[in-house]
């Protein structure tokens, strides 16, 4: 890392730093990634180059909140359907940056572990101006893909102003032009304006927008993934509110076998989302319709219930009201039984909604609860993912972000360790749900309760305590080793450190007997997200050594309260609140199914309704 000398400098300088001496109202003085400029760089940017060139431009804010996070504009497709749609996103800016001189004559001081020559020049005499142009299209987050698919071949694009992005006060285009790269060449549009096209080969598309001001023009070029079908619209949507203000959603498809209008809400299978609520309707349904299984228990004659909050990140127990407005609603209109059951944290919610009504000495029409990769116990974010996020949050938007998220209420009344400034602890929020779900007698007992798990069931560990997750080198202003944690030879599962220096001691040493990583169990990306997030700041190298741990233990998704590396019984032991549960035959992504996991819902679903 860099000198103490230097730092000073550093800070002395940045301590200027303001939209009137930088000449633009952004200024990237730590990331030196190259962004298109609408002239004679005009490239394409695929998805995740268009997601780190918006992050480049949030970081660079020299007046907060100019540059909206990419999460922000996708929230605002969450009604758009996979084949609906696309709007289209421009962002122009004027980017204040380090002249090619400064940036060596940091880099040799840094290099030699000294300082720059004194007198300090102005900081306005190290930087230069550079415009930004770049396009993308925001599209929310689709089931088990990185990257979202547009799932037609007939791409509508939407030209909305909400998505043009600039600072404020700075006009309009005159005129845009667009070419969808489906062989018709430029067209003239205009804000408010769709326009259909169409792309019968292939499975990306690459589109070019030109907007002119005066006889100034820019242009860019993005990347669309194409191919594939959508999933299908829901027949309902209900609305729901709760009783403590709280509201969500209900996305009802009637039974295939529904010959009449009496007969549309027939033998009802609730399926609840998980953290942290807020996806849309067709995530929800790719997520629960693996391996066909939804559309096969509508072919047997279910309806079938998808349920949203609109909240998800606030007290689990909150939302069960959004459960019982749902029943409430069901009942109102069927006297059929019915399946209620959730992925990850819904199947907390739906078991307290259930619990809860039972200790008031409420009746319910439920006969089987089921739950997904739910964390009964407790989820784990490795801990060296949470020092990483939190070392960088305040550098790079994404690692802000991910915090944030870390730091929800649900979030933390998931997590078995949390991370804080002064080392990590058991979080008091998770002892508090738990207290909670005691109170109300833990699980429902009127109906039959079942569980299925995303990792395996045969114990052992994926990676051995001290192995070396992730490194980011080669760089004087960031640095970064990640190890899992467990008694390990080296106790030290994560260190490293940056300029401007974070909060967070630079090395964080944590010695963890149980390693809740490298435990059998649904498995989550975070290391992988790191490391995009790093390569995202082209600055140094990055290495990724393991990209998945695990997330939801399997001995968590039972309740069963044993050694997490042992290999889990195949019948729940009798004091078990499960009558029968399933595991995957290997560790699966959070939320995954297997193709037997998904029969053995199947099964207990339509044998507890039978046709």
């Amino acid at each position: 890392m860099i000198s103490e000398t230097l730092a000073q400098q550093l800070d002395s300088l940045r301590a200027q730093l303001t939209p009137a001496t930088a000449g633009a109202s952004l200024c990237s003085w730590w990331i030196q990634l190259p962004l298109p400029n609408g002239r004679e760089d005009t490239r394409a940017l695929a998805p995740l180059e268009w997601q780190w060139a918006m992050d480049t431009l949030r970081q660079a804010e020299l007046i907060p909140g100019i540059v909206p996070a990419v999460s922000r504009l996708k929230a605002l497709t969450r009604e758009i359907w996979h084949d609906g749609p696309i709007p289209v996103c421009m962002a122009r800016y004027r980017v204040a940056l380090p002249t090619s001189d400064a940036v060596a004559l940091v880099r040799h001081a840094a290099e030699v572990g000294g300082g720059i020559p004194e007198p300090l020049p102005l900081v306005e005499a190290l930087l230069e101006t550079r415009e930004v142009f770049v396009t993308g299209i925001p599209m929310h987050d689709q089931w088990a893909l990185a990257t979202p698919v547009v799932r037609s071949r007939l791409l509508v694009w939407s030209f909305d102003q909400r998505f043009w992005c600039t600072e404020p006060g700075s006009e309009l285009p005159d005129s845009i032009v667009f070419d969808a790269g489906d062989g018709l060449g430029p067209r003239s549009v205009e804000f408010g304006q769709k326009l259909a096209t169409t792309h019968p080969h292939g499975d990306t598309c690459t589109y070019t927008i030109s907007a002119r001001w005066g006889d100034e023009v820019l242009s860019a070029r993005g990347i669309v993934h194409i191919g594939g079908s959508a999933a299908p619209r829901p027949d309902e949507t209900w609305r729901l509110q709760s009783t403590n203000g709280l509201s969500g959603k209900a996305y009802v498809y009637h039974p295939h076998t529904a010959k009449s209008q009496a007969e549309k809400l027939s033998k009802p299978v609730i399926f609840s989302e998980g953290f942290p609520g807020g996806w849309a309707c067709d995530y929800i349904y790719e997520m629960a319709n693996q391996y066909n299984l939804l559309q096969r228990l509508l072919a047997a004659g279910h309806s079938v219930v998808l349920v949203g909050y609109n909240n998800g990140a606030i007290h689990i127990p909150m939302n069960s009201g959004i459960i019982i407005s749902c029943l409430n609603q069901i009942n109102t209109r069927t006297s059929d039984p019915v399946c209620i059951g959730g992925v990850s944290m819904g199947g907390q919610v739906t078991r307290y909604a259930l619990a809860w009504l039972e200790w008031c000495g409420m009746q319910h029409s439920c006969q089987l609860y089921f739950s997904i990769d739910t964390p009964h116990l407790g989820s784990t974010t490795a801990v060296e993912v949470q020092w990483f996020v939190r070392a960088f949050a305040h550098l790079l938007p994404s690692c802000a972000d991910l915090t944030a998220a870390i730091n929800t209420v649900a979030n933390r009344e998931f997590l078995i360790a949390y991370l804080e400034s002064d080392g990590v602890h058991p979080d008091p929020a998770s002892a508090a749900l738990f207290a909670d779900f005691e109170a109300v007698g833990n699980f429902p007992k009127q109906p039959r309760c079942i569980a299925v798990a995303s990792g395996h069931g045969k114990g052992g560990r994926s990676m051995k305590p001290g192995d070396t997750i992730l490194t980011w080198t080669d760089h004087p202003f960031a640095e970064a080793t990640l190890r899992v944690s467990g008694d390990g030879i080296d106790p030290t599962v994560a260190c490293g450190g940056s300029y401007p220096p974070s909060s967070m001691p630079k090395v964080e040493a944590y010695r963890n007997a149980e390693g809740w990583e490298a435990a059998p169990g649904g498995q989550a990306h975070y290391a992988a997200t790191a490391a995009a997030i790093a390569k995202g700041a082209a600055c140094g190298n990055v290495t990724l050594h393991h990209p998945k741990a695990c997330i939801v233990p399997t001995v968590s998704a039972l309740y069963l309260k044993q050694d997490p590396f042992s290999s889990i019984p195949a019948d729940p032991p009798d004091n078990s609140p499960f009558k029968a549960w399933a595991v995957a035959e290997e560790n699966l992504s959070h939320c995954e199914l297997s193709a037997s996991t998904a029969e053995f819902l199947f099964r207990e679903i339509t044998s507890q309704l039978p046709n």
